[in-house]
């Protein structure tokens, strides 16, 4: 079906449409690739081949496995479970952090792989510049009010669409579970982004970068799993790490400019870009799959040619992807039925109009204008205060605000936890629980 195009998110009507943000118009007549309403022109040399992609679904992360081996890291290997997918913590069987646990295996063990993986950590490459990841993170904080939104309803569920990251969720039971569970790993992961993206984060010992190593263990872990189960490829691999890398970076900067009408700044998007460098990086990319090393132009054919090779939704796409998007309905309106469909209607409203109808249908999600026109006046409210928050003065301001109440919802001080726990313990609704009631898994 060929979809009516439009070039900004104001201009949606109430037919089925794909949003081309200025900086992605390609002319019809000399695009040589189409993709579900996407439209691309395909350059040899810059885009990759299907071959090319597939080869990176055999390249693990040997030293992290290598570090997973050594038997004094075994307890590491215990955290994750047979049915719930790796643990939040990544503690090791005493309690301690696994980062500790690997600072500790490297000093017992000079030549090991724990000591190798911590040197390399520990000197990032030449092409590091501190300086401009803290300006990637500026990025990151100036939009946080913004960012949560493109990742659930752009990045995540548009992920959903790729039957081999699908396929290795649902082995898992990461993001597939109980709705409680899966918005539990939401806010993991949202903490994850948030801890890396703070200034200096990324530099040795500090919280994003020790998130960083955290995660990375866990992909180890879950390969390991699915390793004993017989997968047929290397799970969690090269291009599964690279298009995630590319949803946390590019998506981004793509979804900003849709919600806020106009493209991001040369330099701010490639200070974003940079930030995410460095942690692709420290997440085990090998340097010719690290998708954010050559700029935004080369980004962006990294995504194309992975939409273009291996987009493709089946069954298990759109059940993952419904089971996502009415996750938080599910826990904040559990005993409503009525209200918990408003509430995932509403959402897949706001996933349409940001991955466009074409995959939106393919994905099977529903498709209502009331819920439409409420979805669309949710993005025009978002791009009058994204450009609020891009102003010097106020968006100081209202960037605190935000880091402060992230903050409290993802890294709850101790009071506030117990109270939590108190709260439930008295039988309090969850419904009642603003951090587990929020639609936004931030």
């Amino acid at each position: 079906m060929d979809l009516l195009r439009v070039h900004d998110v104001a201009d949606v009507g109430d037919e089925r449409c794909v949003v081309e943000p200025p900086s992605h118009i390609v002319d019809d007549a000399s695009a040589t690739n189409r993709h579900f309403g996407q439209r691309f022109v395909w350059q040899k040399g810059v885009h990759r081949s299907a071959e090319e992609l597939e080869k990176l679904r055999h390249v693990g992360d040997p030293l992290m496995d290598g570090v997973l081996d050594a038997a004094a890291m075994g307890a590491q290997c215990a955290s994750t479970t047979a049915g719930g997918g790796p643990a939040a913590a990544s503690t090791a069987a005493g309690g301690g952090d696994f980062v500790e646990a690997l600072a500790a295996e490297a000093e017992r063990d000079t030549d090991g792989a724990a000591a190798r993986l911590l040197h390399e950590a520990e000197n990032p490459p030449p092409w590091v510049d501190f300086d401009e990841i803290a300006r990637g993170a500026a990025v990151f904080q100036r939009h946080i009010a913004l960012i949560p939104v493109i990742l659930y309803n752009f990045s995540l569920v548009g992920g959903f669409s790729a039957p081999k990251i699908t396929s290795v969720l649902d082995a898992t039971g990461y993001l597939t579970g109980a709705p409680e569970a899966a918005l539990r790993r939401l806010t993991d992961t949202g903490r994850f982004v948030f801890d890396i993206a703070e200034a200096g984060a990324l530099r040795p010992w500090q919280p994003g970068w020790k998130a960083a190593l955290r995660v990375r263990a866990k992909h180890a872990r879950v390969r390991r799993l699915l390793r004993k189960r017989g997968w047929p490829e290397v799970p969690l691999n090269a291009a599964d790490v690279m298009v995630t890398q590319l949803a946390f970076s590019y998506n981004v900067i793509v979804g900003l400019e849709i919600i806020l009408g106009s493209a991001l700044g040369a330099h701010e998007a490639a200070a974003y870009l940079a930030l995410w460098r460095w942690a692709g990086a420290l997440l085990g990319l090998p340097d010719e799959a690290n998708a954010c090393a050559d700029g935004l132009p080369a980004a962006k054919a990294w995504l194309e040619s992975y939409i273009v090779h291996q987009l493709h939704p089946t069954a298990l796409s759109q059940r993952v992807a419904h089971h996502l998007l009415d996750a938080p309905a599910a826990v904040a309106h559990r005993g409503d039925s009525e209200q918990r469909r408003r509430v995932f209607t509403y959402n897949a409203q706001l996933t349409r109009l940001l991955i466009g109808d074409a995959l939106g249908d393919a994905l099977d999600l529903p498709f209502c204008v009331a819920s439409r026109r409420r979805a669309l006046r949710s993005l025009r409210f978002l791009r009058v205060y994204g450009r609020l928050c891009r102003l010097p003065l106020l968006g100081s301001v209202l960037g605190f605000v935000h880091r402060t109440a992230a903050a409290l919802v993802l890294r709850p001080p101790l009071w506030l936890a117990r109270l939590a726990g108190a709260t439930r313990r008295l039988g309090v609704s969850p419904a009642a629980d603003p951090a587990r009631a929020r639609g936004c898994p931030m």
